[in-house]
């Protein structure tokens, strides 16, 4: 009987916690536009950053700045 108890205290708590990180995975509107906004300034700026090189040193510089941040 104990055990069993125990068992449905643990599950509640485990419901429980899932529900507060699924929250905490919600973005706002605006979390999500500023978000958006600095992952573009800095594919920018890591790409600009690629201009100093020259020939395949620069498309692999280009190629992992333009995969680092999820744009193809």
């Amino acid at each position: 009987m104990e055990t069993s108890f125990n068992f449905r205290i643990s599950l509640i708590v485990a419901v429980l916690l899932s529900f507060s990180v699924a929250h905490a995975a919600i973005l706002t509107r605006d979390e999500y536009k500023a978000d958006k906004t600095r992952i573009s300034a800095d594919d920018k700026v890591d790409k600009k950053a690629c201009d100093a090189l020259a020939g395949d040193v620069k498309s692999n510089c280009v190629a992992t700045a333009t995969t680092q941040f999820g744009k193809n």
